[in-house]
Parts: structure tokens; sequence; C-alpha cells
């Protein structure tokens, strides 16, 4: 490893793979770069390249802490990798760090499989693992290099605070300061990031880890005393009770108690108990004698129990042995018989429906079948009306007159059809010759014209060569006077350029629209240029005329060859036009030669014209019987196919009333007839299923009343049998549950008797026994409470313990809060200085920073003061009245924080990374705000690499203008577009995709 030393480190390059919204492989170039403006609209990737440098360095993104994502990197690995990429996925970040020693180069990866996911880094080629990794970084950034482990742990911990606090400033993180609500939280962020955390902060950490060991113990001894106390009360509970009932016990003997205890083991036994023999002839009260007669308390229990057991089942069969097996049988043949007669009936009415149903639906097919026998009889009716028709017309044909002109001049109809038919063909053959020699005297005129437009396109050709001549001669002379027309022109540039050149160089001037200056020689650079062009045009020297002239000319002669093109082009169309229209007629009159026959080709025109007339004639003359004779064969075929299309109408008809037999009635009669009987059936069914309904509803009520009948006499039977098994004598027959309860209620109030003599035999029992037990219960209670004592004694001691060590906590804080005051004096100078300088119409435009106890309060005022004075405030007016998140807009407290990172990142001293990122920090701010705000950027870049985004391209561009920099140390990024395969960039930062 070279020794760094402390030669500052810088940005070099960076390379991002799939990470975030960069889908793909990009590589960014920031060699020699001081400045790196990033811009493009929101959403498209700006922020994420700062995403990456953090996540690069510091391992994590400190925006997303907390969020669903964070645990699963889903936010870091790009959306389509995740999606495209199959089970295993990858995305990286390298940041490339260059001082003058060396370069280091940290990669970090993130690996996601199916089940799990890893990250790696590599530091300079070397592979590490995270924890290696992260303090191989340390050791890069940090200006300290401490071997202390303890504090190398801590610089691993707290590097990403440190980074985000004066190295980057996210859009989450601007605000994230200055309307922090929590001012602990702010105060211990401020003590990292100035370094004094280590001045006291150990003993911080003893006074802090003492007071929770004091407060467990405090809460284990207070758990102890708890615990000591309830045994102390149980032990006093049970000390007064053995107390209370020897007051019961009173003066009696043990003999008399013995004779007390035998008599109740007397009565017991009558009773129909077991009673051990031991127990009629006992002569000393003991712990075992005490443990039997318990035994037979438990029997008097039972057997009071049984009494009550039985008593409660004969109260619940009353009912159902009142329910005798006469009265049994009696109602369940009744119920079957009833049952009988309701299938019944629901069979009748069911075989009802079904053919009421049956007959329903053929009077619905019969309106279908009507419908169509009245459609096919109206269809025999017309095709008889069309067939008398065609018998009108056949008649009509053969009568007329002409036709029967015709008839009697040919003698038949066929030899007057076959005539007139030869005298058409022979009519269309004469025509066509006729239309041959038409078109024969047309491809004449075609030639004639063909011949005249080529006789006159050679014209053309040759005026157009003679024309180019003159053309090229034209240009020649043209040629020499420009030549000697340049060297002249040249010289007035010339002395153009050079006066303007002077003019700028004497009229030089700072001018900036942020500033307002204006620039005022614009008027003068115009006038000049423009007396400078008059005096050259009125030397314009005789040559340039000429050339004019000659230009003129050329241009004369270029439009006549352009016109000549053009009619040159416009005859050759036409030409081809002619020719293709002389191709087709010749075509058209050889294919009506190939119809001629061979008698027609040698006539004459006159002839022609004579036979034409007289075949006209005769066509004319029979046309009309002709046309009628040809429609007279279509009308008899007509006739016929109509004949036999009214026999399959009238065959159907005829077989449509054989199926439906004696309803055929139906099919000519009106349609109401057949809606009523139909109604009719729907009453009927309606009716019907309404009565099956009800008579099924009685028959399922019948069938529950057998299913209780059964239930009953089953459950009288079970109660019966219980009782049988609890009461031998019981007579199912004859049960007299009357007598039986009176005798069990006799039984059940002597066991009760019988209990509570034994109960109050037992409790004299144990006072008897007690007597040496209540001294010993007094002893163990005394001590419980001497514990007891002495736990409040403990407690006691561990609060004011606590006591001690808070005030000491709280002294401590102060002498903190003392230091970072001393720490922060330049800090509020500079922040002050920054804040008016970027915001200077704010009505308050001066920035405290006041420690108090442990906390940072962040305050404003329309004056400068003292920090000593606003140190003195009572808190509730710094965390209220003064406090800056309380005060300001969203505009002013944007303003504020980007202050307060500026004034930090310029002043720490705990990394040589020379670089700040500021991600889009012109939110809120108006025209005033963002001008100067450039203005210190401008004077930053002077001894720091600045990364800065904005989504605003003006405002991209007015920073690069401002800063004064060479265009080549200045680097920008455009996100022109962002879709889910690629990123459109624009960039001179050497993007390699």
């Amino acid at each position: 490893m070279i020794e760094r030393g402390w030669n500052s480190l810088k940005v070099s390059r960076l390379i991002i793979n799939n990470f975030r919204v960069f889908h793909g492989h990009y590589v960014f170039d920031f060699s020699n770069k001081q400045l790196i403006l990033v811009g493009g609209h929101n959403g498209h990737g700006k922020s994420s390249l700062f995403d990456a440098i953090q996540w690069c360095l510091t391992g994590e993104i400190r925006r997303y802490r907390g969020s669903s994502e964070y645990q699963n990197f889903n936010y870091l690995i790009n959306e389509t990798t995740l999606v495209e990429g199959g089970a295993k996925v990858e995305a990286s970040v390298e940041v490339w760090l260059e001082s003058d020693a060396m370069v280091h180069k940290i990669r970090r990866t993130l690996q996601k499989g199916p089940s799990k996911q890893t990250v790696e880094l590599t530091i300079d080629d070397e592979s590490c693992g995270v924890k290696k990794g992260a303090a191989r970084i340390c050791e890069i950034l940090f200006l300290s290099n401490d071997e202390d482990t303890g504090i190398q742990q801590d610089m691993t911990q707290n590097l990403p605070s440190y980074f985000s606090a004066t190295q980057l400033l996210s859009q989450d993180q601007l605000h994230e300061f200055i309307l922090a609500s929590n001012p602990k939280d702010r105060f211990v962020l401020m003590e990292k990031v100035l370094g004094l955390d280590k001045y006291g902060g150990e003993f911080g950490k003893y006074l802090l880890g003492s007071l929770q060991l004091i407060k467990e113990e405090r809460s284990k001894a207070s758990t102890d005393r708890q615990e000591i106390k309830e045994s102390w009360v149980e032990v006093s509970t049970k000390l007064k009770e053995k107390e209370a009932l020897l007051l019961k016990l009173g003066g009696i003997t043990e003999e008399d108690l013995l004779k007390q205890l035998t008599g109740l083991a007397v009565q017991v036994k009558k009773s129909g108990a077991d009673i051990p023999e031991i127990l009629l002839s006992s002569v000393k009260i003991d712990n075992e004698l005490l443990s039997r007669y318990r035994d037979v308390r438990q029997s008097i229990n039972k057997h009071e129990d049984l009494c009550e057991r039985i008593l409660l089942l004969l109260q619940e069969s009353r009912s159902h042995l009142d329910f005798t097996e006469d009265g049994y049988l009696t109602e369940q043949q009744k119920l079957k018989a009833t049952l009988q007669r309701i299938y019944s009936r629901t069979s009748r009415r069911e075989n009802g429906i079904v053919r009421a149903e049956r007959n329903r639906s053929e009077f619905d097919s019969l309106i279908q079948k009507r419908i169509a026998y009245l459609e096919k009889q109206r269809e025999a009716d017309e095709v008889s009306r069309k067939a008398i028709e065609v018998e009108q017309q056949i008649s009509a044909i053969v009568n007329n007159p002409q036709v029967l002109m015709a008839i009697e001049q040919y003698d038949s109809i066929d030899d007057f059809l076959a005539v007139y038919n030869k005298t058409n063909k022979d009519l269309s053959e004469i025509v066509t010759k006729i239309d041959i020699d038409k078109l024969s005297n047309i491809s004449h005129q075609l030639q004639a014209k063909l011949n005249e437009l080529t006789e006159t396109f050679r014209q053309l050709e040759t005026v157009k060569e003679t024309t180019i001549k003159d053309r090229e001669y034209v240009k020649g002379k043209l040629g020499v006077l420009t030549g000697e027309i340049t060297s002249n022109k040249n010289n007035t540039i010339d002395q153009m350029i050079h006066d303007i050149q002077h003019f700028l160089l004497e009229n030089t001037r700072d001018s900036c629209p942020v500033c307002g200056t204006d620039f005022q020689s614009s008027d003068k650079l115009r006038n000049a240029v423009r007396l400078t062009w008059e005096e050259a045009s009125r030397q314009r020297s005789a040559l340039e005329q000429e050339v004019v002239k000659l230009t003129g000319k050329k241009n004369e002669l270029d439009r006549e060859i352009v016109q000549t093109d053009a009619e040159l082009a416009r005859i050759n169309t036409q030409t081809v036009e002619l020719k293709n229209l002389y191709d087709e007629n010749q075509l058209q009159i050889e294919k009506l030669r190939l119809s001629l026959k061979l008698w027609i080709h040698d006539l004459p025109l006159e002839q022609l014209s004579e036979l034409k007339h007289t075949k006209d004639k005769v066509i004319q003359e029979h046309s009309i019987a002709y046309n009628l004779l040809l429609s007279l064969e279509d009308l008899q075929s007509e006739l016929k196919r109509l004949s036999s299309e009214r026999g399959v109408v009238i065959n159907w008809m005829e077989e449509q009333k054989k199926l439906v037999g004696k309803r055929a009635h139906y099919l000519l009669g009106p349609e109401e007839r057949l809606i009523i009987k139909i109604q009719t059936y729907d009453q009927y069914l309606l009716q019907a299923r309404t009565q099956v309904e009800q008579i099924a509803q009685e028959g399922k009520e019948t069938e529950g009343k057998l299913a209780i009948s059964d239930h009953k006499w089953k459950e009288r039977e079970l109660k019966a049998s219980e009782i049988k098994s609890l009461i031998p004598e019981f007579d199912i027959l004859d049960p007299n549950i009357e007598s039986w309860v009176r005798s069990f209620y006799q039984q059940k109030a002597e066991w009760g008797r019988l209990n509570a003599t034994a109960e109050q035999l037992l409790e004299k029992v144990e006072a008897f026994l007690n007597k040496g037990e209540i001294a010993d219960a007094k002893i163990e209670e005394k001590i419980l409470s001497d514990l007891v004592n002495a736990k409040e004694i403990e407690i006691k001691h561990y609060e004011k313990l606590e006591a001690e060590i808070e005030l000491l906590r709280e002294r401590h804080n102060e002498i903190r809060s003392a230091l970072m005051t001393d720490y922060l004096i330049d800090y509020s100078q500079s922040i002050d200085q920054l804040f008016m300088q970027i915001s200077p119409h704010a009505i308050f435009k001066h920035v405290h920073l006041v420690p108090r106890e442990g906390k940072l309060f962040v305050l404003m005022s329309e004056q400068s003061g003292d920090a000593a004075k606003w140190a003195k405030l009572p808190e509730d007016q710094l965390a209220n009245k003064f406090n800056a998140s309380l005060t300001f807009s969203s505009a002013q407290a944007n303003v504020l924080a980007v202050c307060i990172f500026l004034s930090l990142a310029l002043s720490q001293r705990w990394t040589a990374l020379e670089m700040i990122g500021i991600d889009d920090p012109f939110q809120n701010m108006d025209d005033i705000n963002v001008f100067s705000f450039i203005d210190v950027i401008s004077q930053i870049i002077s001894h720091k690499q600045v990364i800065i985004s904005s989504h605003n391209e003006d405002f991209v561009n007015l920073i690069r203008n401002k800063s004064g920099l060479e265009a080549e140390r200045i680097g920008y990024i455009h996100f022109k577009s962002y879709g889910r395969d690629r990123i459109d960039l624009e960039t001179n930062c050497s993007t390699v995709s």
C-alpha cells in the first residue's frame, strides 16, 4: 500500500452495472473533471447516480432505511434485471478514488439467488469480506489511521452518517437536519461530524452503562422484594386462619371431641355409607384420624351428590314416563294410515299432471303446425295465381298479329326463328367489316402525326446543341473575369475582419444576465459592418459590371436549355402515346378480321351498305315477333314448374292433416280456440302442482310426527333405563315418580345435615392439631418481614445512586454542549454568511446553532448577536419561539439546509475526500436564491470536486457558464429518456455500454 499521507482524494471513475434505474453496464470517467453537472427530468436516474456512490462507499442508502424493501435489497437491483435475469442476478457499483499518490478502486457487488443474497467487496483488486472491506474503506477515507479496534469499529459504524452529513446532500436528506423533530439526534449527528464525540465519549458510555446496571439491580431488588412480600402475606394469612380456628375450639377436651366423632360415624353408617370399624372405637386424635374422617366427609358428599342427580333425573323424566306403550302404538297406527292416504293422492295428481303436460305440449305444437299449414295454403294460392298469369301470357303471344303474320310468311315458328337468326348474324359481320374500314383510316392519320413529331424532335435537338455551345463560351469569359475580381474582394473582407477584431478587443467588458450589466456595443458593431460593406459596393469595378451582364446572359441560356429539354421530353411522351394508340388500333383490326367469313372480305363498301340496309329492314320488321317467340318457351317451362310446385304443396297439406288426426279441424279454425285450450291446461297444471305441494307438505308433517313419536318412545326407554341403573327397585311399568321424589328429598336433606356436622368437627380437629404450628408460623412471619424491610433499604440505596449518576450525566452534557458551542462559533459565522449570500432578502437572515444539555437547536433572527446570549435562553423559547423549523417557509428551510450542509462539508476534518455531491438543491428556490447559490458553487469548485444535479436544464447551463472552468474540466451527464431496457444519455464523460 502506497502511503497516502494528506493527499486529497477525488472521484475519477464511476462504473455502474444493473443498479436501480441503470439496466446494463455504464462507465463514467470523471478524470480531470472538477465540476460534474447532472441534468434530466425527474424520475430519469439523477438521484440513482448519487445513490450508487453512497452505496459503494458506505454499504447503504440512508434514505431507504426503514422501508419494506431495505432487508430484501429489491431497491438496489434493476427491476428489469430482477424480472428477466433468471434464478441468479447481480448488481454492482465501482468507484475510483484518485490522489496524487495512487488510485483506490472500490467495488461493491450484490448477488441475489432464489433463497438468499450476498454482498461482496473488492478493494484494489483484492476480494474482501463485508466487515474487512468496510474497515479498509475507512482506512482509505478517514484522515486518522488509529489502530485501536474499538475506534475502527466506531468509524465503520458511523461512516454512513459522516458521508451523508458532509459529502452528499440528497433530496430526502435536504430537510432532515433542519426539520428534525428530535434535537437530541441532531446533537449526536453534529458531534460526530465535528469529531467531538471522542471527547468524553467513553465517560458518557461509562455513565450510561453504570446507570443501566443500577437500574437492572434496582429492578432485580424490587422483584425480590415483591416475591418475599407475597410469601410474607401468604404466611400471615395462614397464621390468622389457624388462630381463628383455635378460638372456635374453645375449652373442649380430646375425649369430648372423640365422642362427637364416634357419634358422627354411627349416624353415617346408619344412613348407608361404609365406615371403617376403627372409627367406631378411636382413642386418640392425630393426623391419621383426621385423614380418615376427611374420607368420610368425601363419602357423605358423594351420597349427597347422588341424591341430587337422582332428583334431577326424576324431575326431567316426568313427561317421558307419562307416555305409555298403548298410547305410542295407537299414535303410530294412525300416523302410518294417514301417510298411506297422502302417498295415494300424490300419485294420482302426478299422473294427471303428466297427461295434462303431454296434451298441452301437443296443442303448443299444433299452433306452430297451424301457422305452417296456413302458410302452405297461401303458397298454393299464390302458385295457382302465377300459373293463371303465365297461361294468359302464352295465349297472348300465340294470338299476337305479328306472330301470326310471321308464321304465315315462313310456314312455321322454327323456320321463322332460323331465318331471323341467320339474318342477324350476317348483319353483325357486315357491321364488323365496316368498323375495320373506319379503323384503317384512323391508323393512316396516326402514322402521319408520328412522322410530323419525329421531324420536330430532330429540329429541337439541333437548337439545343447550338445553345449549349453559346453557354460554354459565356462561362469561359466569366471565369477569366471572376479571377481578376477575387483578389480585390479578399482584400476588402480581410480589412472588415481586422476592423471587427480590433473593435471587440478594445470594447471587451464583463457581461452577465445575473448581474444585469447591459451589452451596449452591438449597434456600433452593426454600423461598422454596414459602412464597410457600402464602401465596398461603391468601389465595385467595371469588371464586376461585366460579370453581372455575362451572368445574366448565362442564366438566360440556361433557361433556354431547360425549356428545350422540357419540350423534347413532351414531344417524346406524345410520340410514345401515339405509337401505343397506333399499335392498339392495328391489333383491334387484326382481331376483327379473324372473325369475318371469306365471302365478305372482297365486297366493296357501297355493296356492304346496301346489304346492311336490307338486313336492318328485315330485323326491324320482325323483331317484336322474334322476341315474343323467344319468351314463349320460357313461359311454357315456367308453367310446368308452377304446376309441379303446387302439387308438392297440396301433398304436404294432406300429410299434415293425417298427422294431427282428429284435431285436423284446428288447422283451419281460428287460433283463439287453441289458445283457450292451452290456457285451460295451464290452469289445471297450476292447481294440480299446488295441490301436490300441499299434499307433500302434509306428508312431511306426518312423517315428522311419526319420527317425533319414535324419538319420544326411545327417550322414554333411555330415561327409564337410566333411572333403573340408579334405583334398582324402580318399576318401569309403574314408575310412581312422586313417591320416589319425596323419598330422595328426605335422603338428600339427611346427607346435607351430616355433611355440615362433619365440616364443623373437622375444623375442630384441625384446630386441636394446629396448636403447635402457630408458634412456628409466627417465627416464619417475623423472618419474612425483616427481609422485606432489608430489600426496601437496598432499593432506596439504588435510587440514590441512580439520581447521582443522572446528575453526573446532566453535568457531562453541559460540558459537551459548552465544548460544541466553542466549536460552532466558526460554523455559525460560515453558515450565517452563506445564508445571507444565498437569501439576501429574507427577514430572518441570521443563523444560530445553540447546543443545550445534549440537544442542538437551530435558531433564526433578524439581527446578529453573541452566541452566548442565545445559549442563555430558556429551552421552551429555543424549541418554539426561535425554532427555524416553525418559522421558515419551505424555500427558506431549503436554503438553510443547503447552507448548513455546505458549511459542514467545507469545514469537515474526518476525510481526505474532497468531493461534494448535491442532488437537485434548487427545489422551492426563487431566481435570486438560484443565481446566488450558483455564485457560491463557482467559488467552491476552486478547491472541491462538485457533483450537482438539477431537473432544470437552464440551471445546468447557467452553472456551466458561471463556473469559470475550462470546458474540458466540466463534465456533464444529461438523462434524455428512461425505459425498461436502457437509459438514453448524453455525456462527455465517456460512457461505454
